[in-house]
Order: structure tokens, then sequence, then C-alpha cells
């Protein structure tokens, strides 16, 4: 409920037609948590609109995180037609965003060409005296010259002094005839703001006060438009710097700044003010795609930028040596660029809303999903995703050693913050406190007689809260570091000297990487693969005196396949243990037990039995969503692709499904080991780094539909410093 909200919309449309340039319109309606929407027009600004008044079906917003919203690439106008480009801007109060925009272009070539929409989220207690005071405005719309239409821009400043506003245009502004006043003729405690001069046109406030979209034109008129008044601050060379979402809607033919296409209709990307006084703008597919800024070929414009006369100029030269510029003011918000131009031929209106809003902090609140990451040169970082949708990367060198061997992460499922681990040296807690401080604790000086792990750092939080972090020591040794729950004591343990070797238990050489899971019953596992390619788990359960091992490939029978690489565990609600790996083959095996069998294992070669793709064995990873789906996700050997092999209850078989192909095959494509991730939010995540070093994530939710999405999260995320 907390993510529900009533929204409104402004918007144009336009048509390639010889009778009507454009029409506006306006969408009244609600969003639930789960992203589905209530919607109707309930204006429309020209007198053949192309689709008639009423409810709007069909329609799903999702909330992405980053500035970012999907509208299941569909537009607002008509849901039951294809859409050859969509794009969204978040208006989410929740999510920091005071404004934000759709822009859909349909594939016919009929009726509706493309449409921009101006959204907002609606106030609760809305009054006429939140509208007092100092506001701008900036207007464009089409009106009627004689026999033709002609696109107009208009802008200056608005004043509210009781009920009324009063428009002062800019000095040469001539499209609405210089200053004039209109009525109020009504405030709803939702912020619907009508006029006594014209009942057809509408205005909205936001939840937030510093914005109002507003369209103009009603059904019997050939002059349709849309706006936005704000409220204005003061631009300096640090409170514009950041990424901004960026769209431009030109209702008009002539050429326009920062627009490539030549000719009317609108332009979406992702605008990069820069702290050394450039900026970069990558149009939004290639954006979403996962590619940064400065990828080659991928940067559409770029440039300088200054402050000018209380306006961010946004200043490029083209290959001729052309110089275009752009100017934007600051909204109230912090978070929102609006153009600003007194040229009459330039009819354009530009609106950029940032990625990462100034209220988002390094607080979380709850995170639900986290990943953590080495760079080049071994310094800790961790990427930690919020409630909020956004996430945040964490130098965790700020906080203890500059590099570490090798570096974990969890979320507690009960306090919902995040931890870490590092090995080295040291063996390095690392924790967030409610205020989204960071600390680091060397585990190895703190506790008396410990040894540090150095490599193959794995943690397991078990079912009554105690934290385990095991790994190996310089000699080679599985240690133990244990925090029980409640307690601010962390214990060690030696489990190879004072258990395995103690005992005559069989000590494992292993090779490669180790996993870590703890049972329902409270049983811990540390597994691996020797150099036979053999299955060995080192494990404990409640009631026996020490660790044990266990040769699993021998009690499986298992033993004739040679697993290679490494190995990858996911357990299920009703018990069941799946510890899967590729064999020698590139086939995906996976040795299997549920309470049913007893002391019996079964083993699935899924690549066999599904039809599935080799899978590169280093990659490997996998994950369960919360309503018991199965996966398995690495490279195809053959293709590089991501492919994921998933089950959910009720299917018979295995599916086998290319994410690179669902996200889109221009998308960046991790190239290193993934990770498997499901929130807590019910979000499935494969993360990896790319050839580039940066760090891609593949994603879905549920209100996605069928959909994957990708995104750069060194680019997304907020810098913890």
């Amino acid at each position: 409920m907390l993510l529900s909200a009533n929204f409104a919309g402004v918007g144009l449309a336009a048509a390639d037609s010889d009778t009507y340039a454009a029409w506006s319109y306006v969408i009244e309606g609600s969003v639930s948590d789960q992203g589905q929407t209530t919607a109707a027009f309930v204006d429309s600004g020209g007198p053949n609109p192309p689709v008639a008044l009423g409810a709007i079906n069909g329609i799903t917003l999702a909330r992405l995180g980053g500035g970012r919203m999907t509208i299941n690439e569909k537009g607002w106008m008509d849901p039951t037609r294809p859409v050859d480009d969509a794009s969204a801007s978040s208006f989410f109060a929740a999510s920091g965003n005071a404004i934000g925009w759709t822009y859909a272009e349909y594939v016919q070539d009929w009726a509706v060409d493309e449409e921009f929409f101006l959204l907002v989220e609606r106030p609760t207690a809305a009054t006429i005296t939140d509208l007092s005071g100092a506001w701008n405005f900036l207007w464009i719309g089409t009106t009627t010259v004689g026999d033709d239409f002609e696109a107009f821009i208009a802008e200056g400043s608005a004043a509210v002094s009781g009920s009324t506003i009063t428009f002062n245009t800019l000095a040469g502004d001539d499209d609405l005839g210089g200053a004039f006043d209109v009525t109020i003729s009504g405030v709803t405690t939702d912020g619907k703001v009508t006029l006594a001069e014209d009942p057809e046109s509408v205005m909205y406030l936001n939840s937030a006060k510093n914005f109002i979209v507003f369209a103009t034109g009603g059904p019997e008129t050939t002059d349709p438009g849309v706006g936005v008044m704000y409220r204005a601050a003061t631009p300096t060379s640090q409170n514009v710097v950041g990424t901004y979402r960026w769209t431009l809607d030109d209702n008009d033919d002539s050429g326009q700044n920062f627009d490539d296409s030549g000719g009317g209709g609108n332009e979406d990307g992702v605008l990069n003010i820069k702290n050394d006084g450039s900026f970069t703008l990558v149009g939004s597919s290639s954006y979403d795609d996962g590619y940064s800024d400065d990828d080659s070929g991928k940067t559409e414009r770029s440039g300088t930028w200054a402050i000018q006369s209380g306006r961010l100029v946004l200043t490029t030269t083209d290959d001729i040596n052309n110089i275009s510029t752009a100017s934007f003011i600051l909204a109230a918000d912090g978070n929102t660029l609006i153009s600003s131009s007194g040229d009459d031929s330039e009819a354009y209106l530009s609106i950029a809303t940032r990625v990462i809003p100034t209220g988002v902090t390094s607080d979380t609140g709850n995170a639900v999903a986290s990943y953590a990451s080495l760079d080049d040169s071994g310094r800790p970082r961790i990427f930690e995703l919020g409630d909020d949708k956004y996430w945040r990367d964490v130098d965790l060198s700020a906080y203890g050693p500059d590099s570490v061997s090798d570096l974990a992460s969890w979320c507690d499922e009960d306090d919902g913050s995040t931890y870490a681990v590092g090995a080295g040296d040291d063996t390095t807690y690392y924790s967030r406190d409610d205020s989204g401080q960071w600390s680091g604790t060397s585990l190895t000086q703190l506790v008396s007689g410990s040894t540090a792990i150095v490599s193959q750092v794995e943690v397991m939080e078990d079912g009554t809260g105690n934290v385990h972090i095991l790994g190996l020591n310089a000699q080679g040794q599985i240690v133990r570091y244990t925090l029980p729950a409640g307690s601010t004591q962390w214990e060690y343990h030696n489990v190879t000297v004072e258990d395995l070797t103690a005992n005559a238990e069989d000590v494992p050489v292993f090779v490669g990487n180790l996993i870590s899971y703890d049972t329902s019953w409270e049983g811990l596992n540390l597994a691996g693969i020797d150099a036979n390619g053999d299955i060995w788990s080192v494990w404990w359960a409640p009631g026996l005196g020490y660790w044990q091992s266990d040769n699993l490939s021998q009690v499986t029978g298992a033993s004739s396949i040679n697993f290679v690489g490494g190995l990858t565990v996911y357990l299920t609600s009703w018990g069941g243990i799946n510890i899967g790996g590729v064999d020698d083959a590139g086939d995906i095996q996976v040795v299997w037990w549920v309470p049913a069998f007893g002391g019996d294992w079964e083993i699935s070669n899924l690549t066999d039995q599904f039809g599935g793709p080799s899978l590169t064995p280093t990659s490997v990873s996998s994950y369960r969503s919360s309503w018991d789906g199965l996966n398995i996700v690495g490279f195809d050997q053959s293709t590089g692709e991501v492919k994921v092999y998933w089950w959910s209850p009720g299917m018979t078989e295995w599916s086998i499904t290319s994410l690179s192909s669902t996200v889109g095959m221009a998308a960046i494509d991790p190239s290193t080991a993934l990770r498997g991730i499901a929130g807590a939010d019910d979000s499935l995540n494969v993360v990896g780094r790319s050839d580039d070093g940066e760090i891609v994530r593949y994603y879905w939710e549920p209100e996605f539909g069928g959909e994957w999405l990708v995104e750069n999260l060194d680019d997304s995320a907020y810098e913890v410093r």
C-alpha cells in the first residue's frame, strides 16, 4: 500500500495528418503496488481524436529504480497497438521523483504516430493556498494561423495570488499575447485545478506541491497544448552535476537543438552533466541496454556546459563546426531541468529528471539484494539494492584493507541490513548501521588465536540467527568464525585441525570454488570438488560432536561424473538439496535429494534430458525464487549468451531461456563468473562483469510479465562515500 499512488498526466499526441497536427489528452488514474493501473482519459484537445475518451486498459507501470519506469512497451493512447519505441521516467514520490514522463512511437503510420505525457503523483490534502507564490512555466502546443497549423512554445513566469494566476511571457514571446490572467474556479484535495474562463483546460498539482502540469484545449478547439508550471531554484556548478533521464517533445517541423531526427517528433536519452564541465547524451535504448555514456559509438551528443544568467547552458559542436546550445532552468526540487529558450523557431519542450534524486542517501531502509565485487586492484565493493529500488555502490576499502583476496555479502532477513566479509591478511567483517554508516572490524585481530581466511570465503546464517563465516586459511585448512544470535562476541574454530584430523576424518583437497549451505534442520555444509572431479562435503548437524567429511560422489552414485570448474547449490522449501555442476562434456549434472529418499540420492543430466546447451563451468550459478522456482544460469559454451535452465512448481519439464536474447542481443553481456540472486522483493537477478569491467545486471520482477531488463550498475548506482 505504501507504493500505491494516484496520478494524473497531460500529453500531446501527434499524427501525420493533413487535418490536425496534434491533440492534447488528460489522464487520471491510480496504480497499485503491483503496478496495475486503473485509468481513463478525461479530456481531449482535438475535434477528431484518434481514440475515444474513456477507460485505458492493459497498462502496467513498473518501478525500475534509477529514475526509470516502464509502461509494458505500450502507449497510453492505444495499448492494443505495438510501439516501435517507448521510454518513461518515474514520477513516484516514494522514489524521490516530483514529475515524470512517458513517450511512445507507434509502429503503424496512421492516426497517432507519437505521444508524450507529463505525469505527477497527486497529493492527498491540497488547497488553493498551495498554489500561492511565484512559478515559472513552459507551454507547447499547436495554434491555427489561417488554414495552417503552427507549433508554438511560450515560457515565462507566473504568480498566483488568491484565485488569480497571472502569466507573463518572456520578452519578445508573442505566442500568448504577453501578460494575461486566468481565474481558478476550484481546487480539489487531490490537486485538480479548474479554471473559470476555460473549463476544458485542467491543471494538476503534484504531491510535493512544487510542480503543476496542465493541458489546454478541449473537444471543440483546434489549439491543443500541454505545459508545466514549476518553482525554480538557482543552479550552481555543484547542484546540477548528475545523470538525468531526458526527453524532448517537438511539435514543429523545424530543426531543433539536440534533436537528431531532423524534423518534428520526440527524442529521449540519458544526459550526464559531469564535474569536469563536459556532458554526454546517450540514447535511452543504448543506456537501457547496459551501455555507459563513454562507450565508443554510443554517445549521440557531447560538449561542454556552464552556468549563465541563472541557467544551465549546454554547448555542442558538430562535425562541421556548427555550434548548438540548449539551456535549462533548475526546478526547486533540485532533481529536474526544464528547457528554456526564447527562440520561437525552436518549438520544443524538454525535461530532464535525475536518475538518482538528491534525496537518496546511503540509508537503504531495508536491503533486498546485494552483490559483492572486487575491482581490478582487489578493492572490495558492495552493490546494495534497497527497497526504494535504488542501488548503492559502497567502496569498503574506506572501512578496512585497501584490497582483499575474496569478498562475500548477504542480506539479513530479520534486520533488513547488508553485511560483508573480506578475506586476506585479516578476515574483515563489514556492517551497516541504521543511519547507513558502514564500518569494518578485523575478526583476526579481535579473536585471540584465530587465523585469517585468505580464500574461498563463504557465509551461512542458520535458522536460529547464528552467522557462520567459513573459508580456507594460509595453510589450506577450513576455519570458521561464528557470531551467535544475540551476541556481540565472535568465536573461532579450526574445522580441519580440531574436527577432521583429530577424528581421523578424510581431509579433502579442494579444486575450484567452494559452496556452502545450511539445511532446514540446522545442518551446516561446505562442499567442493577435488582434482578427480569428485564432490566432497564437510558438514555438521545438531547432535554431532564434530564436523565430518564425505565423498558425495561415492555416496550419491555420481563417482563416474567428472565435475569441473566448480559447483552451485539450491535448496527447496520441502527440504530438498540440489548440488549442480558441469561435467567434462559440458553437461549440467544435478545431484539431488529430498527427505522421502531416505539415504538415497538422484542424479539428473539436465542437458541430455531437456536438450539444453553446454555451459561454461566457471560461470554457473543458481537461485531459488520465493515460489520455489529453480534456476541454473551460466554462459553458453558455443555462443557466450547468458542462458538459464529453469523450473517452477506445476511444470513437468525444465525450460531453457536465453536471457541475452530476452533483454536484447544489443545489450552488453556480462563475461565473468555469474551470480544468481533472488531478492527479498521477489526480483530475480543475474549479475556479472562485462569485458570492460563494468557490473551488469539482468533482472526480472513479477510485474514485468515475461520480460527481463538490463542495467549497468556502475552507471545507475548511488555512490556511498
